[in-house]
Parts: structure tokens; C-alpha cells; sequence
């Protein structure tokens, strides 16, 4: 042990010697007594230990990347992949070349304020999802010995976000964008940005709209996933954009076989006239459309509607579709089953809004039928 006085001040060094036997030290000085300068010793000793690596510092940003880049990226889905790059970027504006054994429970907090200033309140929840899960893994490394993520705040911005953008359609809206892909519908390959004869995306549209099937879960579709003896759809593969592979689906709970009307199956049947071992794909290709590709043609056919198109995308057909089933009585368990959520949570956290729509037609219902008790 070298703990020894220089000036007014203690300071404490811990030498220890590595697996190869090659030899280390770590000191700290400032300490106003010798009592301090001792219990540091002590502490850092107890911690090398057990284990904890005392010498190595990490900066937080790049600790967080090659966790991701280790542990999280080679399992994740396409999109998944996207959300912690997504979340790489507020990080390394925030805290840059900061260490993480640096960074305080104050400090940290601080960072979470700052985010709720910019981001809405579900971004900041899953951006410190994915933050301290690397955190985690950097106690468990014994990089750091305590967590300073614990009983933190989340807040978030009131500014509008992307969803709050969004013109969701209604359910005369729905029907009208049925009734045009039905009619400009055709088993070709997509054509130029001018084409406004319809083409095979016409088919995925239909398709998501009438399933709630992710835009992913509908370009993976195969022919044996279409059975037209029990009209059903298995949903067991996403459509990995990168590789242009079949890959797991979201979650265990998103893999699914979903009950779907005749008519719709056999309007999907015209498109074995392609030949192809896709569903939504059209003669002549091996790979369906790409997601660009189906979400131009969207955006066209709703603007020829006058539907607003800002911040639309594929995935407002989801909503489009739980829309449909409220507006037809569909209880809450059933809209969880279809959509593959894996707890009424996640449901009513992602489609409470629509519940609330329904509210006034409900109530309507409600006292009419008690009206005509009295």
C-alpha cells in the first residue's frame, strides 16, 4: 500500500499485478486526510477483487456503440438496427468525449432533462432503454460499480411529433382507398413515379389495410403462408430489406396466423399468374417491391383522393386497420391478437387514441339502449 503526503494533501496508489503478470497501478490524490486517502485504497482494492476492472475508463458514446455493435446488432431486425443509430446521435451531442466512470446520478439526470426539452416522452423512454441497457452491461463488465440511471425522471416536449402530424384516416377514407386499389389494381412491377394505372403494390396496400400486417410481414409473404381452405394467412418471416432475406418477425407474439375474408384471398389469387415464389411479386422478378416503392404509390393514391399525406407512411395502415375493426365492435383482446402485440398494453398505449374516437359513438349506444329500458 503507498499512501504518503504531498504538501496539505494525501494521496493513495493500488499496484496489482494482471493474469500475464505484468503490472499495474492506479492512484488519486486531493484527499485532506490520511483516514480518506485509506478508505479510497481500501474501496478500490475491494472492487479489483472481485473483479471490477478499476483501470479501464471507456468514453460513454463509444461504450454504448460497441455494445450495440456486439451484443445487440447481429440479432436485431432492419428497423431495430435503425432506432439505435437514431439514438447514437443525441448521445454524442450531449455528452461527447465524457468517460462513463465520470458521469454522475446528477449529471445524468441532467442529460434526461435536456432530452425532454427535444424529444417527445415515448422517444426519450426509448432512447434510455437502449442507454442503459449498455449500462447495465458496463456494471456487469466492471467498468463502473454503481448505476447512476436509477430513480431517474423522464420528461418530454409538448411540440407536436410525428405522429401528431399525422391526418389518420378516417373510416370513410379507408373505404375510398380500398375502392380505388380495387379498381386501378394490376399484377405488374412498379413502373416510373408517373405511372397512374396502379400496379402490384396496389395488392400490399389492400393487403394491409384488411390485415394489419406490417409492411415487412406482407413483402415475406409466400404462397404456402395463404391457405384458401380456412381462409387464413400465416405471418411467420419480415422482409429483411437489407440482405433481401426472410427474417424473424418483431416479437414471439407477432408470429401469428391471422383470419382474413374470401374476397380478399381471392383477389391476392390473381397474382399467381406471376409465377413467382413471392406473393407480391410480379413475372419476371425474384424479390416483391421495395417499402419505397409501396409507400410512393400510397402517397399518390391518397393524394388523388385529397387525403393529407404529411408524415404518412406504410405503417399508418396499421392504424388505418385498427380503425376498422373499432368502427365494426372488435374488442380489445381481439385487436391484440391480430396485430401480434404481446399484452393489451401495448395496444391501448399505440391505439388509445382511436379508443377515444370511438367514446362519444359508445355512449350514444349506451344511453339510446337505456332510454328504451324506461
Amino acid at each position: 500500500m503507498a499512501i504518503y503526503k504531498r504538501g496539505k494533501v494525501w494521496y493513495a496508489r493500488l499496484y496489482w499485478r494482471d493474469r500475464t503478470n505484468r503490472r499495474h497501478s492506479k492512484s488519486k490524490g486531493g484527499f485532506k486526510t490520511k483516514n480518506e486517502a485509506s478508505a479510497w485504497y481500501a474501496q478500490t482494492k475491494a472492487k479489483l477483487t472481485q473483479g471490477y476492472d478499476i483501470k479501464s475508463n471507456p468514453v460513454l458514446v463509444d461504450y454504448y456503440w460497441h455494445f450495440y455493435k456486439t451484443f445487440k446488432e447481429p440479432k436485431l431486425r432492419h428497423n431495430t438496427k435503425r432506432s439505435y443509430h437514431t439514438a447514437l446521435l443525441p448521445l454524442k451531442e450531449y455528452w461527447r468525449k465524457t468517460k462513463i466512470k465520470d458521469i454522475t446520478h446528477d449529471d445524468w439526470q441532467q442529460f434526461m432533462n435536456w432530452m425532454g426539452e427535444r424529444y417527445a416522452e415515448s422517444s426519450v423512454r426509448m432512447f434510455r432503454k437502449k442507454y442503459h441497457s449498455a449500462i447495465y452491461n458496463a456494471i456487469d463488465d466492471g467498468i463502473i460499480a454503481r448505476d447512476f440511471t436509477k430513480r431517474i425522471t423522464v420528461t418530454g416536449t409538448a411540440k407536436r411529433t410525428r405522429l401528431d402530424k399525422v391526418h389518420m384516416l378516417t373510416v370513410d377514407d379507408i373505404k375510398r382507398l380500398i375502392t380505388l386499389a380495387k379498381s386501378r389494381r394490376r399484377i405488374t412491377e412498379v413502373s416510373d413515379s408517373t405511372n397512374s394505372k396502379g400496379n402490384i403494390c396496389d395488392y400490399i396496400i389492400l393487403t394491409m389495410i384488411l390485415t394489419g400486417m406490417r409492411i415487412g410481414e406482407c413483402l415475406a409473404l409466400k404462397w404456402h403462408n395463404l391457405h384458401f381452405d380456412t381462409s387464413t394467412i400465416d405471418v411467420h418471416h419480415e422482409y429483411d430489406p437489407d440482405s433481401h432475406h426472410l427474417g424473424s418477425v418483431k416479437t414471439p407474439s407477432s408470429y401469428r396466423t391471422i383470419t382474413v375474408n374470401s374476397q380478399l384471398l381471392g383477389i391476392l389469387k390473381e397474382l399467381k399468374a406471376n409465377h413467382t415464389d413471392y406473393v407480391f411479386c410480379a413475372s419476371g422478378r425474384k424479390l416483391p417491391p421495395t417499402r419505397q416503392a409501396t409507400g410512393n404509390e400510397l402517397i399518390r393514391m391518397m393524394e388523388d383522393l385529397n387525403i393529407p399525406t404529411e408524415a404518412f407512411s406504410n405503417h399508418m395502415l396499421r392504424h388505418a386497420h385498427v380503425a376498422l375493426l373499432l368502427h365494426w365492435g372488435a374488442n380489445i383482446y381481439e385487436i391484440c391478437d391480430r396485430m401480434g402485440h404481446s399484452s393489451i398494453r401495448t395496444t391501448l398505449e399505440t391505439y388509445g387514441y382511436l379508443m377515444d374516437e370511438t367514446k362519444q359513438q359508445n355512449t350514444k349506444l349506451i344511453t339510446d339502449n337505456f332510454s328504451k329500458l324506461l
